[in-house]
């Protein structure tokens, strides 16, 4: 036996209006300290859901009647086991395997083509204490593998990721990012540059004192300053506005955020001069995964499937 929430169970609770436009991709406010895993693993494995699902199966459409299923992720023993990718008529297009060690560890995620032949995949190995450090990606034809580029991963005394570079092929350096700490274990500075030593991006983060709480970002590049986020907390420290200014230090925008049972509910992006710019809204279920999101790019639908 197994629970699930239905679409049709979505579609009932949200017969109402809503304003919705796009939603930016801003800073969460705390920054994505790098914990181990080369930039592809982190991003497909990030999101476990709560309660050990089975599997979820994602839909988007621009409306409810016009919903078509995108994606199922296949999970066991509370880790991604599998994927299958749709096409928009519904039909199964692509998949994705995900490969781990006796000790528990991701080995390795394939890219499978509609008939099961893996067409790439990425590999990623680890220290005597289960650390990343280095991940390899290949493009597979008729079986034979070509390496594309890795990346390697360096850590500092406190197991932090200090160093990661890229690298193609050949073993020409693409790529340097340097992680600088505070004592408490903090990211306080996040640099990136080209194989030429280039600089690409320089971040840097200011805490509040004593509470841990990222009050202000800036970003760097080349030609110096480009960007100023400054953050705004309530009194649980969750994060109540966003404020995004450009070099000259002038107001770009405002995000704020409305919470229901410590979940984002509702984001809302304003100009500078107080027009809406962009709004998204999310529901979750009991177990407290996000089911529904609506924007300007249209609706997403998530159905869980958990054990009884």
């Amino acid at each position: 036996m197994v629970r699930k929430i239905t679409l049709f169970t979505v579609m009932a609770f949200l017969s109402l209006p809503f304003f919705a436009q796009r939603e930016q991709n801003l800073e969460e406010g705390l920054p994505s300290v790098p914990a181990g895993y080369a930039e592809s693993s982190r991003v497909s494995l990030k999101s476990i859901p709560l309660g050990n699902p089975l599997e979820v199966t994602e839909y988007n459409g621009p409306s409810f009647d016009k919903l078509v299923r995108t994606k199922t992720i296949i999970y066991d023993g509370g880790r991604i086991s599998s994927e299958k990718i749709f096409t928009a008529e519904g039909n199964l297009s692509s998949g994705v395997e995900y490969v781990y060690s006796s000790g528990d560890v991701l080995t390795e995620i394939r890219g499978l083509d509609v008939d099961g032949n893996i067409k790439w995949a990425y590999r990623y190995e680890y220290d005597d204490i289960k650390r990343l450090v280095k991940e390899s990606s290949f493009n597979i034809h008729n079986g034979n593998e070509v390496l594309e580029g890795y990346v390697t991963l360096v850590y500092d005394s406190n197991g932090l990721v200090s160093k990661r570079e890229t690298f193609s092929a050949d073993d020409v350096m693409t790529l340097r990012e340097v992680f600088t700490y505070n004592e408490a274990g903090k990211l306080v500075e996040a640099a990136s540059y080209y194989g030429d030593e280039t600089l690409l991006k320089r971040t840097v983060y200011e805490y509040a004192s004593g509470k841990g709480l990222v009050l202000q970002i800036r970003s760097y590049d080349v030609n110096g300053l480009y960007e100023t986020t400054k953050y705004e907390y309530q009194q649980d420290g969750k994060i109540s506005s966003i404020l995004r200014y450009g070099y000259d230090s002038v107001l770009k925008d405002t995000e704020t955020r409305v919470y229901c049972e410590d979940k984002i509910v509702r984001r809302v992006v304003t100009n500078a001069d107080g027009s809406p710019s962009s709004a998204s809204f999310c529901l979750y279920d009991w177990m407290g995964n996000g089911v529904f999101e609506r924007s300007q790019e249209g609706i997403t639908v998530r159905e869980f499937v958990y054990p009884e």
